[in-house]
């Protein structure tokens, strides 16, 4: 998601987005783990991602 996107949504909004993405986080790794991840670039942009969505959570 992009950040003017991000902006827009409420706390409650971003807290669960937030959720989703840790689930979606703990998946990819264990892929990787398990050499079932073929795009491991995914975790990265997925790890940028929640540091966005933290960084908007602290400044509202």
């Amino acid at each position: 998601m992009k950040k003017k996107e991000l902006k827009t949504k409420s706390k409650d909004e971003l807290r669960k987005i937030l959720k989703e993405d840790y689930e979606s986080l703990h998946k990819l790794r264990f892929d990787l783990a398990f050499s079932r991840l073929k795009d491991t670039n995914s975790i990265k942009k997925l790890k940028r991602e929640i540091a966005r969505i933290k960084t908007l959570l602290n400044q509202k």
